[in-house]
């Protein structure tokens, strides 16, 4: 996934650099970052759920050892 969205931020800064962007591409840039979107705020949202996880874990540990 982090190789797309490099591959992705690649492809826009080149095409910045080349003036403006015609209407196709910057229809194929949404459609891009459209398509990776939704990877990174799933990625993001599963390592919150892991670290939340294992805060909870940790902290029912601490419990169950406090008399």
């Amino acid at each position: 996934m982090i190789r797309r969205l490099d591959a992705a931020a690649t492809e826009v800064h080149e095409r910045l650099g080349n003036g403006p962007l015609t209407e196709d591409e910057r229809r194929a840039l949404e459609d891009t970052l459209g398509r990776l979107l939704p990877l990174v705020a799933d990625h993001l949202q599963d390592a919150v759920d892991a670290e939340t996880a294992l805060a909870l874990a940790a902290q029912l540990r601490r419990s169950r050892r406090q008399p």
